[in-house]
């Protein structure tokens, strides 16, 4: 099916949705005054304009990243300049030409890749691809956390500005890449294919919908004009783990016989899923011009690791095929194709001796996507998208051949006397689900004058869900042989969106107005009132007949604010409505009603609205002496029809059901601040704190069901919630020395996460009343580089945790630490509370080489 697609898309030239591009305002003097009819042509890709009567020239459709313009007039010196441009925002270049009075070589003028944007309503991010492959940390989430106002959970899960980590949207080239599913993101990003990074958190602009609290867009690289290779691998982790093996803790004796596994004795990857057991991460791009004016991309990347946890493991790879061309009368034509593998065992500590009967997961995403752009004219840009993904994941026990054990040879797991570790039988539960989905998206970038950009754009998505989930019916069931119950799940819901923004830009006012309209429908038959499904008739109690449920739709106002004062100073301020819907599976979960299959049964809800959050922001960005910026914002948000579980007994034994009754409120204030440094060349320091308070009712949707599963009653009450981290600290040093060489050192310090305490059987304690231990950890690298005629060398060596810490990421609630509970609870040997899960991964060191031509 992608194959035929990107045939079909050649061959019909498809018109598809904008590009994510940058604008470029340049203002040419000579002699301190205007001067129109100046020639402004930028180099790569061809493109150009001519200055008005004020001597300006604005250039639309630009791509993201460093370009180059040359400024010409007739009886003047012409000037090459160079400027960075951001995707959607403005880059203003002021270039002074100088008469042809005597013959001179050519002026080039270089504009400051830290230069602060004017147009900027709110906070914003940008990294490149260089920049991420060149960070301390690894991995997009770990850079993302270095970031003013984004935490990271006890699961790994992102909290923007106090948000819940499936309010954070991740885009590529503008089409949202998350599991329908689920709402989340676990795709493999290849710095290599990253041209552009841009982080928006808090009030975005309205043609970023279905989002709450943030959005990462990832531009991804084009096709090059001229060949190039590049090779680049980075080592496994050179430390052995002190948790892979026998008693790795001095004092606690291991309860059974210990057998590490490691990579290489699982099971071999599947060839179809362009797996390799090479340790470490590969990385392999190829690229340049091919026949009939096209040029192409190929990238691969594998990962292979053992965790830093007994047994654990992650196989991952991703393919991504590229092709661009630039097109008659202005346009250009983008086409890629990406196909991403991931494998994954998580450590279970009640599995510690039985891993191969522990529950592994794997996951696929393929995407195919066209993107044509064309100017209409100097000031018109139209663009668009159409889009082909499928998410699919599977979940449940595999054979030592690697083949999914089939559910009537799972056994039922049984506990060891004391009750602590598993010592036969299989996880019991097994899913599999596949979401394919189509995006046609189309947009107009008109720029009225030199003062108003509009900006309009519609979005239609289609996604065709299909489920199987298996669950285990061994804590109900009588007869044995019925210990499964299939849940099967079949939708097609629609989803829709328009928009329209307008950026004002005048010298000392921009004006981010803009308007956002979302409307789905789930396209099923549902329970009236699933909060009471049951109806009385004729003295006989039943289920209610199913009815049609209704689309739903909303408004989505935003308005943003930049002053520019003094001579590069800008106040900003933000005010928005922000929604998103809940994902598939809050809808479409247990479609048959089946209230036996589970302790705590729990039931989708197709008729949840929509989940909504007003943010206000306000902010002062400021370019400091000597090149350096301070960012100061404060920022408020509430968030309403959040989505939850709620219990519901009514002539029946209870359930739980998806409702919007949770809620929230958050505040908080983000402090930047970073500046060059005399310790040597290129030597920068960076700081970025944040303080945030966030309360509500609910920290997640599956709170209620995890309550009840517990033992604990419904909370109503607000509270902190379970990812508020009032303090967190990020600083980065980068330094460039003699020879080649370059290091950086990156530093996280926050507050621990809340969470309840136990006092005593019967002894209720406010929720989340207590503070894990504080966080701290140090990450380095240093790099050495070469060139070598055309082609490139780097080496590097990248040390996580530097100093080793401990860093604490659950604890018993009994004593508000990892490896102690003094309860004395069944399952409380020595061996089961020591669960090495509960801190950070230990020490790591890895070894890296880079080649380029």
């Amino acid at each position: 099916m992608p194959g035929a697609l990107l045939v079909l898309l050649i061959l019909l030239a498809v018109p598809l949705r904008a590009a994510e591009t940058g604008k470029l305002l340049l203002h040419v003097t000579s002699q301190g005054q205007a001067l129109p009819g100046a020639n402004v042509c930028c180099l790569e890709p061809r493109m150009g304009a001519a200055t008005d009567l004020d001597g300006q020239a604005v250039l639309l459709g630009l791509p993201p990243g460093r370009r180059s313009f040359r400024v010409t007039y007739l009886g003047c010196l012409s000037v090459l300049a160079e400027a960075w441009i951001v995707s959607h925002l403005t880059t203003r270049l002021g270039v002074e030409l100088a008469p042809a009075v005597l013959e001179a070589e050519e002026l080039v003028v270089r504009a400051d890749p830290w230069a602060l944007p004017l147009d900027r309503t709110a906070h914003m991010a940008v990294m490149d691809g260089e920049g991420l492959q060149d960070m301390a940390l690894r991995g997009l989430s770990a850079a993302l956390t270095l970031e003013a106002g984004i935490t990271r959970d006890e699961s790994g899960g992102l909290h923007v500005r106090g948000g819940r980590a499936g309010e954070l949207k991740f885009l590529v080239d503008g089409v949202e890449v998350q599991d329908p599913w689920s709402g989340t993101f676990q795709g493999l990003v290849n710095e290599d294919e990253v041209q552009e990074l841009v982080l928006v958190a808090g009030a975005f602009n309205a043609e970023y919908g279905d989002a709450m609290s943030g959005v990462v867009n990832i531009v991804s690289r084009q096709g090059a004009p001229r060949p190039g290779v590049r090779v680049r691998h980075e080592s496994a982790g050179l430390l052995a783990s002190p948790w892979r093996r026998a008693q790795p803790f001095a004092a606690v004796r291991d309860e059974e016989l210990y057998c590490e596994r490691r990579l290489a004795d699982w099971s071999a990857p599947r060839a179809s899923d362009l797996l390799l057991d090479l340790p470490g991460r590969t990385q392999f791009s190829l690229f340049g011009p091919l026949a009939a004016g096209w040029e192409g991309r190929v990238a691969w990347l594998n990962h292979a690791e053992s965790s830093h946890l007994p047994h654990g493991y992650l196989r991952e790879s991703d393919l991504r095929l590229g092709l661009g061309r630039t097109l008659a009368g202005g346009g250009r034509l983008d086409l890629a194709w990406e196909r991403a593998r991931a494998e994954e065992l998580e450590y279970d500590h009640r599995w510690k001796y039985l891993p191969e009967n522990q529950t592994r997961q794997r996951r696929s995403q393929d995407r195919a996507q066209a993107v044509w752009t064309r100017s209409w004219s100097a000031r018109l840009l139209g663009s668009a998208r159409l889009s082909w993904q499928r998410h699919a994941a599977w979940s449940g026990v595999l054979d030592s051949t690697g083949a999914a054990l089939e559910a009537s040879r799972l056994e039922r797991p049984l506990l060891r006397a004391e009750q602590d570790f598993y010592q036969s039988g299989h996880s019991p539960n097994q899913s599999e689900r596949a979401t394919t989905q189509w995006r046609l998206g189309l947009d107009a970038l008109f720029q009225a004058g030199t003062h108003h950009e509009w900006k309009a754009g519609l979005d239609l998505r289609r996604d065709d869900l299909t489920q199987v989930a298996r669950h285990n019916l061994w804590s109900r069931a009588t007869d044995l042989s019925e210990i499964y119950l299939e849940d099967r799940v079949r939708a097609r819901p629609l989803q829709a969106a328009l928009f329209l923004q307008d950026k004002i830009e005048f010298p000392h006012l921009v004006v981010n107005a803009g308007l956002r309209l979302d409307w789905r429908d789930p396209d099923t038959d549902w329970l009236p009132d699933p909060l009471h499904p049951w109806v009385e008739e004729a003295g006989q109690v039943e289920l209610a007949r199913p009815a049609s449920v209704p689309a739903q739709w909303a408004l989505s106002p935003r308005l943003g604010l930049a002053f520019p004062f003094a001579d590069e100073a800008v106040l900003h301020a933000a005010w928005g409505h922000f929604l998103q819907f809940a994902p598939l599976s809050a809808l479409y979960s247990n479609r048959a009603l089946n209230l036996d299959y589970t302790l705590v049964p729990l039931m989708g809800n197709p008729r949840v609205k929509p989940q909504r959050t007003t943010a206000w922001e306000l902010g002062l960005n400021r370019r400091l002496p000597g090149g350096g910026e301070l960012g100061l914002s404060a920022w408020y948000k509430d968030l309403r029809h959040l989505l939850s579980t709620r219990q519901v007994i009514q002539y029946t034994e209870p359930f739980f059901v998806y409702a919007n009754t949770d809620y929230a409120n958050v505040r908080g204030v983000d402090l930047s601040w970073s500046r060059p440094l005399d310790l040597a060349r290129g030597a920068r320091l960076s700081l970025d704190y944040t303080w945030m308070s966030a309360r509500g009712n609910g920290a997640e949707p599956e709170s209620g069901v995890i309550r009840a599963r517990d033992g604990q009653e419904e909370e109503f009450n607000e509270f902190p919630l379970d990812y508020e981290q009032a303090h967190d600290l990020a600083a980065r040093l980068s330094v460039t020395l003699p020879g080649g060489l370059a290091a950086e050192l990156a530093a996280q310090a926050g507050s621990g996460l809340p969470y309840t305490p136990f006092v005593d059987v019967g002894v209720e304690v406010p929720t989340n009343s207590a503070r894990r231990p504080w966080v701290l950890r140090t990450d380095a690298a240093l790099r050495w580089s070469r060139p070598f005629g055309r082609a490139r060398a780097e080496a590097w060596l990248a040390v996580e945790n530097l100093l080793d810490r401990r860093n604490v990421v659950r604890v018993h609630p009994g004593t508000g630490k990892p490896f102690d509970d003094p309860r004395g609870l069944i399952g409380s040997t020595l061996d089961a509370l020591h669960d090495p899960s509960r801190v950070e991964a230990p020490r790591q060191i890895r070894l890296g080489l880079d080649l380029s031509l």
